[in-house]
């Protein structure tokens, strides 16, 4: 269950990444929706780290 959570998270990462980058390149990198999309990946980004190191979700 653990390793499908870990999956399903990297997955969403590379799909926001995608998006991330299309509307950078439709839109510029300081439009609202393409700094949006980057704070969403900032997060998810931090979370699969946690996860992968095994670091408290309280630090």
């Amino acid at each position: 269950m653990k390793d499908e959570n870990l999956s399903f998270l990297y997955e969403e990462i590379e799909r926001l990444r995608e998006s991330m980058h299309e509307t950078a390149k439709r839109n510029g990198l300081f439009h609202e929706e393409t700094v949006r999309i980057s704070q969403i990946l900032d997060y998810l980004i931090v979370q699969y780290q946690r996860r992968i190191y095994h670091i408290p979700f309280d630090s």
